[in-house]
């Protein structure tokens, strides 16, 4: 069974270059309120620079890419890198 997300982006968003201050906030408010992320091809580097705060902690987060973890990082972190 596939997940379902509390967070679908929208397409207005998604497709807007560059996004708008308005639009971040928007898009910031939205992803705070959801438990699980999915982080697009189309939208990661907006998503990544914004889940690196720790009101992020604890939520479900997919996204296709790599996986880093650094010498000396806790069991709780690791970087994170698409392609």
């Amino acid at each position: 069974m596939l997940p379902t997300y509390d967070h679908e982006m929208d397409s207005e968003l998604a497709n807007q270059k560059p996004i708008s201050e308005q639009n971040l906030e928007s898009l910031q408010l939205k992803l705070r309120e959801s438990n699980q992320i999915k982080m697009t091809d189309r939208v990661f580097t907006t998503y990544y620079d914004e889940i690196n705060i720790d009101v992020y902690e604890g939520k479900i987060i997919e996204f296709e890419g790599f996986v880093y973890k650094e010498e000396g990082f806790s069991s709780n972190q690791l970087v994170s890198q698409d392609f």
